[in-house]
C-alpha cells in the first residue's frame, strides 16, 4: 500500500511554488472580481483574457499540490506568456500607463509574486525525477487543451460577460444614487466612481440658466473643447445664409466650391448642402489623411508618441480647397478611398465631420470672410458668448486640460494630453463655457429668439430641428435633423433621456452634451462638459455608466426645476 505524500515531504522550493501560485490565484480572483463589478474596472475583452489566466492558476494549484513535474513547465509558460507577455503586449500597443494608486501598486506586487512563483517552479522542476518524454508532453498538452477550452468558453460567452458587467455596474450606481438627496451629491458621487478629473454642468429652464456649477477645480467659466457640439453652430450659420437667399439647401455644393466634388462611385449624383447637413452626402468620417490635415501638430505629435498612430502630416501645408480637391478626387495627391462610403449621396446616413468642415468652407466662400469671423459676428457677439473661441490662445489660462481614460486590469489611470487646436473648425473645433452654451441653447429652445435678438426665424429653427433621418426606436439616437440630434423617449431600465434634442460631442480628452426637452408650457435643457474621454481605450460600459448617467441625472433634475418654475 502506497504511503500518502505529506506536506513535510515537500521541499522548500515546492512549498514556495505552491504557496506563491496560491497567492497569485487568490489575488487574481480578487482583482478579477473588482474589475467585474466596478465602473473603474477593465473592459469586457480584458476580463475574458484575465479570467482565463486566473482559472488556469486555480487548476495549476491542484497539479502543483500533486507535484507533477510537467505542471511546473506549464506554470512557468503560463506566467511568462500569459502575464508578462500580456504586459509587453499592452506596452507595445501603448495602453499601459502607470500612476501611483493602491490598485496599481497591488498589480506590481502581483507581478513580483509571479517572478517568485516562476523561480520556485523552476527549482521544483529540477528537483523532481525526470519523466518519460511522452508523459511529459502528455501532461503539458492536456493542460494546454484545458486552457484552450476555458478560453473558448469565456470568449463564446463574451456577450454574457458584457451584460453582467453592464447590469452590475449600472444597478450599483442606480442604487447608490437613490440614496443621495441632492444633485450636487449625485454628481460628486459619479465623479468619484468614474475618476472624472473635472466637470462643469448647467441647467436651463425656459429662457434662463437657473443652475450651474464646476467640480474638480473647474468653474462655470472654464473653457472646454465642445467637439461636435460645433455642428449646430455650423448648421445655424448655413441656415442664416439660407434665410438671406444666399444659398439654397438643395444647391449642388459645387456651386459654392472652387473645385468639383463628386462621389467617385456616383459621379452623376449631385451632393447638396442639405445632404451635408444631415450626414447623407456619402462622405465618411475621419481618415488618417484627413486627421493629418485638420489636427494641429500638438495632438498629432502626442498621438504618434503615445499611441503609435502614424498620422500623415502634410508638408508643405496646402490650402483647404487644394487639400479637398486632392483628397476627394481619385488620383489626387491626398486621395484616400476611405474618404467615401459605398452609399450613393442622399440615400444613407453616415456621420461625417469632414462634411461639416466643408460646410464651414461654403460659408467662407459665400460670405468671402473666414468662417471663424462669420461665427463671431453673426452668432457669438449677438448672443454675448464672450467666453467662446476657436483656439487655446483665446483664453490660455482658463482651459480644461484634456485627459484620456486608460483603465484596465493592468493599470488604472487618466493620462494628460496637451492642449490642442484644430485647423478647421466646422467638424468640432469650438471651445466654450456653460454660460455661453446656455445662450445658444436658449435661442434654440425659444424658436430662435433671445433677449430681443432673432438668431433664426421660428420656421427655420423648426426646419433645422426636424428629423431628416430616423433610426430604430430602441436606439439612443432616434433621429437627426440639420446639425441636430434627437434622443429616445423610451424609458430604459437604467436611463431615461426624455426625448431630448440637441447635440453631443467627443474628441481626444473631452466629452460634452447640450440637450433640451420641449414641453407645451416651455422647455428645459442641460449642458455638461467633462475633460475625460475613452478614445484612447474604448470602454462602452464606462460611457453608459458615467457620461450617459450624468446626462440622465441632469435631465431629471432639470425636469423637476421646470415643474417648480411658475409658467407665464
Amino acid at each position: 500500500m502506497k504511503k500518502k505524500k505529506r506536506v513535510i515531504d515537500f521541499t522548500f522550493s515546492q512549498i514556495g511554488a505552491f504557496a506563491s501560485l496560491l497567492v497569485l490565484a487568490i489575488w487574481g480572483v480578487i482583482v478579477l472580481g473588482v474589475n467585474l463589478v466596478t465602473v473603474s474596472g477593465a473592459m469586457d475583452i480584458e476580463i475574458t483574457y484575465f479570467g482565463t489566466m486566473v482559472i488556469m492558476l486555480c487548476v495549476l494549484g491542484l497539479f502543483y499540490w500533486k507535484r507533477f513535474r510537467w505542471s511546473y513547465v506549464y506554470g512557468i509558460g503560463l506566467i511568462i506568456f500569459g502575464f508578462f507577455g500580456g504586459l509587453l503586449l499592452a506596452a507595445w500597443n501603448r495602453i499601459f500607463y502607470f500612476s501611483v494608486s493602491v490598485y496599481n501598486l497591488s498589480i506590481i506586487l502581483f507581478y513580483i509574486i509571479a517572478v517568485v512563483c516562476t523561480y520556485f517552479s523552476y527549482r521544483s522542476y529540477q528537483e523532481l525525477t525526470r519523466l518519460p518524454t511522452k508523459k511529459m508532453l502528455g501532461g503539458i498538452s492536456g493542460t494546454v487543451l484545458i486552457t484552450v477550452v476555458v478560453g473558448a468558453v469565456l470568449w463564446s460567452n463574451f456577450s454574457l460577460i458584457y451584460d453582467h458587467m453592464f447590469e452590475t455596474n449600472l444597478q450599483t450606481i442606480d442604487d447608490q444614487l437613490q440614496n443621495l438627496p441632492t444633485l450636487d451629491d449625485k454628481i460628486q458621487y459619479l465623479m468619484r466612481e468614474g475618476n472624472i478629473p473635472s466637470l462643469v454642468a448647467g441647467i436651463v429652464v425656459n429662457d434662463s440658466l437657473v443652475w450651474s456649477r464646476g467640480y474638480g477645480g473647474a468653474s462655470q467659466d472654464t473653457v472646454y473643447l465642445i467637439a461636435s457640439i460645433t455642428k449646430p453652430f455650423v448648421a445655424t450659420a448655413v441656415l442664416q445664409l439660407y434665410e438671406r437667399n444666399l444659398i439654397d439647401l438643395d444647391d449642388d455644393v459645387n456651386k459654392h466650391l472652387p473645385f468639383t466634388m463628386r462621389h467617385p462611385r456616383y459621379p452623376d449624383t449631385a451632393i447638396t448642402i442639405r445632404m451635408l447637413l444631415s450626414h447623407r452626402s456619402g462622405l465618411a468620417h475621419y481618415t488618417n489623411q484627413y486627421s493629418g490635415y485638420v489636427e494641429a501638430d500638438e495632438i498629432l505629435d502626442w498621438l504618434s508618441a503615445n499611441r503609435g498612430l502614424s498620422i500623415v502630416k502634410h508638408v508643405p501645408y496646402p490650402s483647404f480647397a487644394e487639400f479637398l480637391d486632392g483628397y476627394l478626387t481619385p488620383n489626387g495627391p491626398y486621395y484616400s478611398p476611405s474618404a467615401w462610403t459605398v452609399s450613393e449621396p442622399g440615400t444613407a446616413y453616415f456621420y461625417s465631420s469632414p462634411g461639416y468642415d466643408i460646410l464651414g468652407y461654403v460659408v467662407e466662400s459665400v460670405t468671402n470672410q473666414p468662417f471663424v469671423d462669420y461665427l463671431q459676428e453673426n452668432i457669438l457677439n449677438p448672443l454675448n458668448m464672450t467666453g467662446t473661441g476657436f483656439s487655446v490662445s483665446d483664453s490660455p489660462n482658463n482651459q480644461a486640460i484634456p485627459r484620456e481614460r486608460v483603465f484596465g486590469v493592468l493599470a488604472k489611470t487618466n493620462i494628460e494630453l496637451p492642449l490642442y487646436d484644430r485647423n478647421r473648425i466646422g467638424g468640432g473645433g469650438v471651445r466654450s463655457t456653460v454660460p455661453d452654451l446656455a445662450q445658444f441653447l436658449v435661442a434654440h429652445m425659444n424658436h430662435g429668439q433671445i433677449n430681443g435678438f432673432q438668431l433664426l426665424k421660428p420656421e427655420t429653427v423648426e426646419l433645422m430641428h426636424k428629423s431628416t433621418v430616423s433610426f430604430p426606436p430602441q436606439s439612443l439616437t432616434v433621429g437627426y435633423g440639420l446639425g441636430w440630434m434627437h434622443l429616445s423617449n423610451v424609458t430604459y431600465e437604467h436611463h431615461y433621456f426624455h426625448g431630448a434634442q440637441g447635440h453631443g460631442g467627443e474628441t481626444w480628452g473631452f466629452r460634452c452634451h447640450m440637450w433640451f426637452v420641449e414641453q407645451e408650457e416651455g422647455a428645459y435643457g442641460v449642458i455638461l462638459m467633462t475633460n475625460i474621454n475613452t478614445n484612447f481605450k474604448l470602454d462602452s460600459i464606462y460611457t453608459q455608466a458615467m457620461s450617459l448617467k450624468l446626462q440622465d441625472v441632469l435631465l431629471q433634475e432639470a425636469s423637476v426645476m421646470f415643474l417648480q418654475t411658475p409658467q407665464d
